[in-house]
């Protein structure tokens, strides 16, 4: 993941701040040296393929601002709205008190820890095909603000009394809240016996359906059936997006698209595995000649947890 990169900056910085010269000189120029040997390496042995995918398509795809309106309407506001102002509060309470400036340089390094989380995590979940895995450094940071905010809230001399007691009640209650609002029964996501005979039935399916098979969102499911697998559906549409703004990726689109995808979406395909959404109703439609039904039968896939509406749906085999 490229967007981890965004963590080498303020690692240095921090370092900088708490004036640690020489381990800041350590860390960066043997960081820069061995980042850069690996990117020569990588591309070099891959022929230029690992620049193409590490940066010239991440860089060319569009990245809206709207993404972080996104992010909070979806991620942060309803899930972690306790974490987050647990962590303005404990900073709120760490400035505001006598001690602040002992604070501060505590506060600066924890920001320049929890800042390039937050980055990571957006600049993951902007783009295209941005999964919710890609929360996973900003839930880390929000975490780590939250506990700095417990500590705070234990460890500041506050007076007078009920002053102590206030900020007490108001820091357990918003720790509580965060476990209420995060919870959830993970056994709603462990397949029953049911579930796994009817994945196995729909493999069946699959391995006596005619080849070649076209499984845009699951090339590995043909693995599994003893069957040649292909490009990912995700990662071509990524570069269909950024070829219409940047003319090297249009160029290796124009190059390849004849041999990767148009063999599929051109009748090669005897039997296509679709997803629901299927992005692919009219290449399979019965006035092209494909028949067909549900892959899972009255079994009902797993839902994501986060509500997406993602799944394997149907089962086209041309007639």
């Amino acid at each position: 993941k490229q967007q981890a990169v965004v963590a080498y900056p303020f690692l240095v910085a921090c370092l900088l701040l708490e004036r640690r010269l020489k381990k800041a000189l350590a860390f960066g120029v043997s960081a820069a040296i061995l980042m850069g040997l690996f990117f020569v390496a990588s591309n070099v042995t891959t022929e230029g393929w690992f620049q193409f995918y590490l940066l010239t398509l991440p860089m060319s795809a569009p990245s809206p601002l709207s993404g972080f309106t996104v992010t909070w309407q979806i991620l942060l506001a309803p899930s972690f709205w306790p974490l987050v102002a647990l962590a303005i509060f404990g900073a709120i309470l760490a400035l505001a008190v006598q001690h602040r400036r002992q604070n501060m340089p505590r506060l600066i390094s924890l920001s320049l820890l929890v800042l390039p989380l937050l980055i990571m995590s957006y600049l993951t979940l902007a783009k295209q095909w941005g999964y919710v895995n890609g929360f996973l450094p900003a839930a880390f940071g929000l975490a780590l603000a939250g506990a700095e905010a417990v500590f705070y809230a234990l460890e500041t001399p506050v007076s007078p009394r009920w002053a102590r007691a206030v900020v007490l009640t108001i820091t357990l209650a918003l720790v509580w809240l965060q476990f209420g609002v995060s919870r959830y029964d993970p056994r709603d996501q462990i397949p029953s016996a049911d579930d796994v005979a009817a994945g196995y039935r729909a493999l069946d399916k699959i391995s006596q359906a005619p080849a070649p098979i076209f499984a845009p969102t699951a090339a590995y499911l043909l693995d599994m059936v003893g069957q040649p697998m292909h490009f990912q559906a995700s990662a071509f549409s990524d570069i269909l997006l950024a070829a219409r703004s940047n003319p090297a990726v249009e160029d290796v689109l124009t190059r390849y698209q004849a041999d990767i995808s148009e063999p599929y979406l051109r009748g090669r395909a005897a039997t296509a595995v679709l997803p629901e959404p299927n992005w692919y109703a009219q290449v399979f439609s019965q006035e092209n000649g494909y028949a067909c039904e549900s892959l899972t039968g009255d079994n009902a896939p797993l839902a994501p947890l986060t509500g997406a509406r993602y799944v394997l749906g149907e089962l086209c085999i041309r007639r």
